[in-house]
């Protein structure tokens, strides 16, 4: 029919869904899911989401929870979200190839509201990252990313990309570009006092309101575990 597609539940293949996203780029069609949870659109929120000010800055996720997280954090600086995008959580691998993320960052690109793009994802496979890298930097708008779990972003910035280390580093860069006198708002938080020395028990356990904030912990953990 031509229409954009969101599909909420997880029971689909990797074949199924490869098939499904490639039918709607050929369309020019966007289609979120499976395992799809969170959209801010400028008709409103959609899904699991927050009531949040309507701005210029534009996300695209693999992760509901990081898109919630991030635009909350931005509402408190008086900052608002042009569109943000979840992909499914299956996107960024390889198997998939980041399609839908792609269509949605140039959807953004093209977007007159949007002055600056931030990108979420679990660490994509490397094909797609490459893939990814190369769309960031054909971009004339900048780009902030961050990788849940990525060991290194040497690839990102030898592309010229910014790259954030958690959620609240992603929108507190997000908020210093588009006002720099930004110092006291609710982005500003001190340093984490973490430990010298690793942890003795070697394992930490925690229950968390979503899978992006739970990798976030576990890579500022990872270091003391």
């Amino acid at each position: 029919a031509g229409l954009d597609v969101r599909l909420d539940g997880g029971n689909l293949s990797r074949g199924a869904e490869l098939a499904l996203k490639r039918r709607a780029g050929v369309k020019n069609r966007r289609r979120r899911g499976p395992d799809w949870g969170t959209a801010v659109i400028i008709q409103g929120a959609r899904g699991i989401a927050n009531r949040v000010r309507h701005g210029t800055i534009g996300i695209v996720a693999s992760s509901g929870t990081g898109i919630q997280e991030t635009a909350c954090l931005l509402d408190r600086a008086g900052l608002g979200i042009s569109n943000a995008y979840g992909t499914g959580g299956r996107d960024f691998m390889d198997e998939i190839g980041g399609i839908s993320a792609g269509t949605a960052i140039m959807r953004l690109a093209r977007d007159e509201r949007t002055r600056i793009i931030l990108v979420i994802g679990k660490t994509p496979g490397g094909e797609t990252r490459k893939k990814l890298a190369s769309v960031y930097a054909s971009l004339a708008k900048p780009v902030i990313v961050l990788y849940l779990g990525a060991a290194d972003t040497e690839m990102e910035r030898e592309a010229g990309i910014e790259c954030a280390s958690s959620l609240a580093d992603l929108a507190f860069r997000a908020a210093k570009r588009l006002a720099p006198v930004l110092e006291t708002s609710e982005l500003t938080q001190p340093a984490l006092e973490l430990p010298e020395k690793p942890l003795p028990q070697g394992f930490l356990r925690g229950i968390f309101s979503g899978g992006a904030l739970c990798r976030e912990a576990a890579a500022i953990a990872a270091p003391l575990l």
